[in-house]
């Protein structure tokens, strides 16, 4: 599910999670939910999961949420870049899954990182295009993360500059 690593990321740490949901109806009525923690290169995780959609009510949505990150508000220099994949697949025939993957620096600022538009609700319990079955069945279903942590050998790996745009507009309007 992860794509391919180039040869110049070295990975430090990889993990599968599996978190079986044994009744897709009643997480339905949640804004929210999160899947237990795992953890992974000695950092803690979970799924964070809006059912019904996240600021928009037809596509599920599903993100990767750094525990570990959300503890270390006010740490710049804390960060870990990690490549990823979430998917959804039928608890009893996995070959028939979703998903989508991404490569992100996860620090305090970003704690959870994902896919606000992941698999349409309504795709959900009827069989997709080239499945034999949905991805919730029976009420149930299994949402997957596949994670390959990164090492940031030159410590600005998949750094988003956001506050030093910001720092480098305000300076450049002074002169």
């Amino acid at each position: 599910m992860i794509p391919e690593q180039p040869q110049y990321y070295e990975t430090v740490d990889t993990c599968v999670f599996k978190w079986q949901i044994d009744s897709w109806s009643q997480l339905r009525q949640s804004e929210r939910v999160h899947s237990p923690e795992f953890d992974a290169c000695g950092a803690r995780w979970r799924i964070l999961l809006f059912p019904t959609g996240n600021r928009q009510n037809d596509k599920v949505s599903v993100f990767l949420d750094s525990v570990d990150a959300s503890g270390k508000k006010g740490d710049k220099k804390w960060h870990i870049c990690v490549q990823f994949a979430l998917a959804i697949a039928n608890p009893d025939d996995e070959k028939n899954f979703y998903h989508s993957s991404v490569n992100h620096r996860f620090n305090a600022a970003e704690t959870d990182w994902g896919f606000n538009h992941f698999v349409p609700i309504k795709d959900l319990v009827a069989p997709a295009t080239g499945n034999e079955r949905p991805y919730v069945e029976n009420d149930r279903t299994v949402i997957i993360a596949a994670l390959r942590v990164v090492k940031d050998a030159t410590g600005v790996l998949w750094h988003n500059w956001v506050e030093y745009v910001a720092v480098w507009f305000c300076i450049r309007r002074l002169y």
